[in-house]
This record gives C-alpha cells, sequence and structure tokens, in this order.
C-alpha cells in the first residue's frame, strides 16, 4: 500500500499549477491509472529490486520504493526517514504518529475512522460516498480539500488494483477498526 501512496503523491507534483475545485471531488488521477500499466510495473521495479539488492528493512524498502516511483514518474518527491517507517507500525499508531507530528488533524482521523466504519458496516463504495458528503459539508481551503481529494484517488487506486483487499482487510479486522479508539 505505501507504493499506491506515493504512487499518488508523486503524480500530483506532477502539475503544480493545477488545483482541485473546491466542492468538488476529481478522479482523474484514480481513473487515468486505475487500467494502466505503469503501476505494475512499478510494483514489479519494486519487487525485482528487493530481491536484486537483498533488500530486508523497512526503511530502506519504502526507500527503494520511492525512488522507483520517481524514476518512473520523473517527480522528486522526498520523505523523511520517519514517514518511511511508518507501515512498520499498526493503523492506529500511524493515526497517532501522524498527529503528533501534525500531518495530520483531528478532523481528518475522524473521517477516517468513520471510513473505516462504513466499509465494516456497509461497503466500499457507500463509504466513499458518505466521506464525500462529509467532507464537501465542510468548508475547507482548496489545499485542505485537495488533500481529501488525493486520499480517495489513493484508496481507490489501491482497492480497485488489488481487488477490494482494502474492505476484505478492514472487515477482518486487520485495518485500523474504530473500536480501537
Amino acid at each position: 500500500m505505501a507504493a499506491v501512496f506515493l504512487f499518488v503523491s508523486c503524480n500530483q507534483y506532477e502539475n503544480p499549477n493545477e488545483e482541485v475545485v473546491v466542492n468538488k471531488f476529481d478522479y482523474s488521477v484514480f481513473n487515468e491509472f486505475k487500467n494502466s500499466p505503469i503501476f505494475n510495473n512499478i510494483l514489479n521495479d519494486i519487487k525485482l529490486s528487493e530481491i536484486k539488492f537483498n533488500i530486508k528493512s523497512t526503511l530502506n524498502k519504502n526507500g527503494n520504493a520511492l525512488k522507483i516511483v520517481n524514476s518512473n514518474l520523473g517527480s522528486d518527491l522526498t520523505l523523511p526517514d520517519s514517514v518511511l517507517k511508518l507501515t512498520d507500525y499498526s493503523a492506529k499508531e500511524i493515526l497517532n504518529i501522524g498527529l503528533e507530528n501534525k500531518w495530520i488533524s483531528q478532523v481528518d482521523v475522524s473521517l477516517i475512522k468513520s471510513f473505516t466504519h462504513d466499509v465494516q458496516s456497509e461497503n466500499f463504495d457507500t463509504a466513499v460516498s458518505k466521506y464525500e458528503n462529509k467532507v464537501l459539508g465542510m468548508n475547507l481551503s482548496v489545499k485542505e480539500f485537495a488533500k481529501k481529494n488525493a486520499f480517495l484517488n489513493t484508496i481507490k487506486l489501491y482497492n480497485y488494483q488489488n481487488q477490494n483487499v482494502l474492505s476484505k482487510s478492514i472487515m477482518k479486522g486487520k485495518a485500523y477498526r474504530v473500536d480501537e479508539g
């Protein structure tokens, strides 16, 4: 999943002059890449590189993935080691670390918990729709709205590319569950 987030994040920086229109979700990133071979090519490059160079640690794996994503997309996204190590933590720990470092707000945590709950109790598409409605009901800046839009593009792409594995892992309790706090 880390590669998907890196992939979408890097794609965001390709067109820095394009702004997401406030109050209208834009799924062009998802639609552009959902059937694109580039995503699978990047994942294959990552796997081959990990085998070739015997990469074991999370930091090295995620740093390698970032390098490959940047290379394939012609981007230059950089992330601190603290971000690259996040996949070592549980979903609850990641949210807490995000809050502590001010990478996300309490509103973001509430939205994520609500999204997870909606996937658990209903289904992925309903959860996306409810998330959209909640975000559209907020008075967000263009920058904050763009973050919420990028989140949904990333989640939709990951879910699409992995045949609903996100929905399945939430249902089995492998992703952050609402009852975890």
